[in-house]
Protein backbone atom coordinates (compact mmCIF):
# COMPACT_ATOMS: atom_id res chain seq x y z
CA UNK A 1 0.00 0.00 0.00
CA UNK A 2 1.61 3.34 -1.19
CA UNK A 3 0.08 6.78 -0.41
CA UNK A 4 -2.26 7.67 2.44
CA UNK A 5 -5.75 6.77 1.77
CA UNK A 6 -7.63 9.86 2.56
CA UNK A 7 -10.14 9.50 5.63
CA UNK A 8 -9.80 5.71 5.97
CA UNK A 9 -8.88 4.51 9.13
CA UNK A 10 -7.86 0.75 9.92
CA UNK A 11 -8.48 -0.86 13.01
CA UNK A 12 -5.97 -3.47 14.43
CA UNK A 13 -7.50 -5.10 17.18
CA UNK A 14 -10.91 -5.97 15.40
CA UNK A 15 -11.31 -8.77 17.81
CA UNK A 16 -11.72 -6.59 21.01
CA UNK A 17 -9.13 -8.94 22.80
CA UNK A 18 -6.78 -5.75 24.17
CA UNK A 19 -8.38 -3.76 26.68
CA UNK A 20 -9.87 0.00 25.91
CA UNK A 21 -9.39 1.57 29.12
CA UNK A 22 -6.25 2.69 31.52
CA UNK A 23 -6.44 2.60 35.27
CA UNK A 24 -5.77 5.71 37.01
CA UNK A 25 -6.61 7.92 40.15
CA UNK A 26 -7.45 10.62 38.39
CA UNK A 27 -7.89 12.93 35.16
CA UNK A 28 -4.17 14.09 36.36
CA UNK A 29 -2.97 10.83 36.23
CA UNK A 30 -4.60 9.74 33.42
CA UNK A 31 -3.14 13.11 31.32
CA UNK A 32 0.70 12.14 32.94
CA UNK A 33 0.50 8.66 31.71
CA UNK A 34 -0.63 9.54 28.13
CA UNK A 35 1.88 11.85 28.07
CA UNK A 36 4.34 9.32 29.33
CA UNK A 37 3.15 6.96 26.69
CA UNK A 38 3.81 9.79 24.11
CA UNK A 39 7.60 9.96 25.12
CA UNK A 40 7.46 5.93 25.18
CA UNK A 41 6.10 5.74 21.83
CA UNK A 42 8.49 8.06 19.83
CA UNK A 43 11.33 6.33 21.61
CA UNK A 44 9.89 3.33 19.82
CA UNK A 45 9.88 4.84 16.57
CA UNK A 46 13.07 6.24 17.01
CA UNK A 47 14.29 2.35 17.68
CA UNK A 48 12.54 0.86 14.90
CA UNK A 49 13.76 3.54 12.54
CA UNK A 50 17.25 2.93 13.49
CA UNK A 51 17.25 -0.74 12.88
CA UNK A 52 15.97 -0.08 9.75
CA UNK A 53 18.36 2.06 8.93
CA UNK A 54 20.87 -1.13 9.72
CA UNK A 55 18.55 -3.70 8.50
CA UNK A 56 17.85 -1.47 4.79
CA UNK A 57 21.50 0.06 4.56
CA UNK A 58 20.14 3.44 4.83
CA UNK A 59 22.05 6.54 4.89
CA UNK A 60 25.73 7.32 3.99
CA UNK A 61 25.78 7.48 -0.19
CA UNK A 62 22.68 6.81 -0.68
CA UNK A 63 19.91 9.12 -1.34
CA UNK A 64 18.08 10.60 1.56
CA UNK A 65 14.47 9.44 2.40
CA UNK A 66 11.74 11.82 2.76
CA UNK A 67 10.16 12.08 6.03
CA UNK A 68 6.46 13.80 6.28
CA UNK A 69 3.99 13.62 9.11
CA UNK A 70 0.33 13.06 8.24
CA UNK A 71 -2.40 11.91 9.96
CA UNK A 72 -2.88 8.80 11.43
CA UNK A 73 -3.93 5.63 9.06
CA UNK A 74 -3.45 2.59 11.94
CA UNK A 75 -5.92 2.83 15.15
CA UNK A 76 -5.53 0.12 17.87
CA UNK A 77 -9.14 0.23 18.33
CA UNK A 78 -12.04 3.06 18.46
CA UNK A 79 -12.72 5.58 20.96
CA UNK A 80 -16.35 7.25 21.54
CA UNK A 81 -17.86 10.71 21.31
CA UNK A 82 -16.98 11.75 24.72
CA UNK A 83 -13.75 9.89 25.14
CA UNK A 84 -11.79 9.55 21.50
CA UNK A 85 -9.07 7.02 21.25
CA UNK A 86 -5.88 9.52 21.22
CA UNK A 87 -2.68 8.05 19.37
CA UNK A 88 0.54 8.29 21.33
CA UNK A 89 2.48 9.11 18.53
CA UNK A 90 2.51 12.68 17.46
CA UNK A 91 1.69 11.38 13.82
CA UNK A 92 2.32 8.55 11.19
CA UNK A 93 5.23 9.33 9.46
CA UNK A 94 5.09 8.65 5.76
CA UNK A 95 8.56 7.80 4.49
CA UNK A 96 9.03 9.05 0.72
CA UNK A 97 5.11 9.55 0.43
CA UNK A 98 4.57 5.98 0.99
CA UNK A 99 3.26 4.37 4.49
CA UNK A 100 6.40 3.85 6.40
CA UNK A 101 5.96 -0.70 6.74
CA UNK A 102 6.83 -0.24 2.80
CA UNK A 103 10.80 0.66 3.64
CA UNK A 104 11.54 -2.77 4.75
CA UNK A 105 10.32 -6.65 3.60
CA UNK A 106 10.82 -7.54 6.82
CA UNK A 107 7.52 -8.83 8.40
CA UNK A 108 8.26 -8.74 11.50
CA UNK A 109 10.23 -5.34 11.50
CA UNK A 110 6.60 -4.23 9.79
CA UNK A 111 4.19 -5.76 12.61
CA UNK A 112 5.80 -3.25 15.14
CA UNK A 113 6.20 -0.66 12.90
CA UNK A 114 1.59 -0.81 12.75
CA UNK A 115 1.28 -1.18 16.32
CA UNK A 116 3.66 1.58 17.28
CA UNK A 117 1.46 4.06 14.92
CA UNK A 118 -1.38 2.25 16.07
CA UNK A 119 -0.77 2.74 19.60
CA UNK A 120 -3.68 5.09 21.27
CA UNK A 121 -5.46 6.03 24.48
CA UNK A 122 -8.96 6.68 25.29
CA UNK A 123 -8.98 10.11 26.46
CA UNK A 124 -11.85 13.31 27.23
CA UNK A 125 -12.83 15.03 23.94
CA UNK A 126 -10.70 18.01 25.46
CA UNK A 127 -7.44 16.46 25.78
CA UNK A 128 -7.89 15.63 22.36
CA UNK A 129 -8.44 18.96 21.12
CA UNK A 130 -5.42 20.03 22.85
CA UNK A 131 -3.46 17.69 21.54
CA UNK A 132 -4.23 18.26 18.19
CA UNK A 133 -3.10 21.51 18.77
CA UNK A 134 0.21 20.76 19.93
CA UNK A 135 0.77 18.10 17.72
CA UNK A 136 -0.48 19.29 14.32
CA UNK A 137 0.10 22.74 14.26
CA UNK A 138 3.93 22.53 16.17
CA UNK A 139 5.11 18.95 17.12
CA UNK A 140 4.79 17.62 13.42
CA UNK A 141 7.84 19.42 12.19
CA UNK A 142 9.59 18.34 15.47
CA UNK A 143 9.16 14.38 14.93
CA UNK A 144 9.74 14.73 11.26
CA UNK A 145 13.08 16.38 11.67
CA UNK A 146 13.97 14.03 14.82
CA UNK A 147 12.69 10.75 12.17
CA UNK A 148 14.43 12.24 9.54
CA UNK A 149 18.25 12.48 11.68
CA UNK A 150 17.64 9.24 12.68
CA UNK A 151 17.19 7.90 9.23
CA UNK A 152 19.31 9.69 6.77
CA UNK A 153 22.17 11.00 9.11
CA UNK A 154 23.40 8.06 11.39
CA UNK A 155 22.04 9.69 14.92
CA UNK A 156 20.94 6.76 17.43
CA UNK A 157 17.51 6.53 18.78
CA UNK A 158 18.37 8.18 22.17
CA UNK A 159 19.78 11.32 19.94
CA UNK A 160 16.37 11.18 17.99
CA UNK A 161 14.10 10.74 21.30
CA UNK A 162 16.55 13.93 22.61
CA UNK A 163 16.07 15.96 19.39
CA UNK A 164 12.34 15.36 19.69
CA UNK A 165 11.27 16.74 23.10
CA UNK A 166 14.18 19.44 22.87
CA UNK A 167 11.82 20.77 20.35
CA UNK A 168 8.99 20.53 21.92
CA UNK A 169 10.53 21.72 25.24
CA UNK A 170 10.81 25.22 23.23
CA UNK A 171 7.32 24.74 21.36
CA UNK A 172 6.11 25.01 24.78
CA UNK A 173 8.37 27.75 25.59
CA UNK A 174 7.01 30.39 28.30
CA UNK A 175 3.95 27.87 28.86
CA UNK A 176 6.68 25.92 31.19
CA UNK A 177 7.26 29.01 33.45
CA UNK A 178 3.27 28.78 34.00
CA UNK A 179 2.82 25.86 34.13
CA UNK A 180 5.11 25.03 37.05
CA UNK A 181 3.74 28.37 38.94
CA UNK A 182 0.32 26.64 39.00
CA UNK A 183 -2.23 29.12 37.55
CA UNK A 184 -5.62 29.39 38.10
CA UNK A 185 -7.75 30.64 35.64
CA UNK A 186 -11.81 31.69 35.92
CA UNK A 187 -13.15 30.00 32.60
CA UNK A 188 -13.51 26.14 33.87
CA UNK A 189 -12.63 25.52 29.77
CA UNK A 190 -9.30 27.55 30.04
CA UNK A 191 -8.43 25.94 33.55
CA UNK A 192 -9.61 22.42 32.30
CA UNK A 193 -7.18 22.95 28.99
CA UNK A 194 -4.19 24.29 31.10
CA UNK A 195 -4.74 21.10 33.69
CA UNK A 196 -4.60 19.06 30.28
CA UNK A 197 -1.26 20.66 29.40
CA UNK A 198 0.21 20.43 32.44
CA UNK A 199 0.06 16.95 33.06
CA UNK A 200 1.13 16.51 29.46
CA UNK A 201 3.91 18.22 30.32
CA UNK A 202 4.97 16.01 33.33
CA UNK A 203 4.36 13.01 31.37
CA UNK A 204 6.51 14.49 28.29
CA UNK A 205 9.17 15.92 30.48
CA UNK A 206 9.37 14.52 33.93
CA UNK A 207 9.72 11.23 32.42
CA UNK A 208 12.74 8.92 33.51
CA UNK A 209 13.66 6.93 30.56
CA UNK A 210 14.07 3.15 31.52
CA UNK A 211 16.85 1.54 29.68
CA UNK A 212 15.76 -1.53 30.46
CA UNK A 213 12.57 -1.28 28.98
CA UNK A 214 13.76 0.13 25.68
CA UNK A 215 16.89 -2.60 25.24
CA UNK A 216 14.11 -5.49 25.84
CA UNK A 217 11.94 -3.77 23.78
CA UNK A 218 14.98 -3.72 21.16
CA UNK A 219 15.77 -7.19 21.53
CA UNK A 220 12.54 -8.06 21.09
CA UNK A 221 12.23 -6.64 17.62
CA UNK A 222 15.08 -7.87 16.78
CA UNK A 223 14.26 -11.51 17.49
CA UNK A 224 10.58 -11.41 15.82
CA UNK A 225 12.84 -10.12 12.64
CA UNK A 226 14.93 -12.93 12.56
CA UNK A 227 11.71 -15.44 12.33
CA UNK A 228 11.64 -16.35 8.37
Amino acid sequence: MGNLPQGRRVHINKAGHKTRFTPSRSDHERLTIYGRRRYYSVARVMALFEIVREHENLGGGNSPIRVDAAGAYWQAFGGTTDAPACHTCPALLMLDGNLPTLITHNMGLRRHIIVVFADCMMMPALVNRVDRYFDDSLGWPAFESSASRVLNEGAGWQDGLGYYTEAMREIFGDMIAIINGNARFSDPETQQSFEACQAFYEGLFLTALNHAEMTNYIRSVRLEMAIP
